[in-house]
């Protein structure tokens, strides 16, 4: 995710936890999963 646009849309969606440039540098998939996982902040 790397625009306002494709987040607007995501969240939209019901999509709570995202990744991409545009919140930060993109993580490897397990480091997102441990992110994911135990951080319940909306994205």
């Amino acid at each position: 995710m790397e625009t306002d646009a494709e987040l607007t849309t995501l969240r939209q969606l019901g999509i709570e936890k995202v990744q991409g440039y545009l919140l930060g540098r993109p993580e490897p998939l397990a480091a997102a999963m441990r992110i994911f996982e135990t951080d319940n902040r909306a994205a």
